[in-house]
């Protein structure tokens, strides 16, 4: 037996195991991306336009992180999980940003919405002020 050997039967003990837990049962997560609006929710964020290596093949500066199981990946359209997540046909778990990723600049929250009434009240204070 030469030493390729060992190897080669080790892996036939496995593959069927192996075949049955990727191929058919689907038994892990993927963790997939969404494109995301930054003016009105709090997004993952990275730059693709100054570092496009960086980047995966969406190109998404802004996105959403979706956890989802492997088995439910194909209820997705065109590798689109947006729908899917977003509407409950599948079970998604968003992954929410936190303080710290927000100070760290890895995401990014929408600009405060001035309303008319706020401006109005920010153009009288400016006013008492001087």
């Amino acid at each position: 037996m030469t030493s390729s050997q060992p190897a080669f039967v080790i892996l036939w003990t496995y593959s069927p195991e192996w075949l049955n837990f990727f191929y058919f049962k689907k038994d892990y997560n993927f963790i997939v991306e969404t494109k995301c609006d930054s003016e009105t929710e709090t997004c993952f964020y990275r730059d693709c336009e100054g570092s496009p290596d960086d980047c995966p093949p969406n190109g998404f500066s802004y996105y959403n992180e979706y956890t989802l199981k492997a088995s439910d990946f194909k209820m997705c359209e065109n590798e689109d999980c947006t729908l899917a997540c977003t509407t409950g046909v599948i079970a998604c778990e968003k992954t929410e940003c936190t303080d710290a990723d927000i100070e760290d600049g890895t995401c990014v929250e929408p600009a405060p919405f001035e309303t008319e009434e706020s401006l109005i009240e920010s153009e009288q204070g400016k006013t008492l002020l001087e």
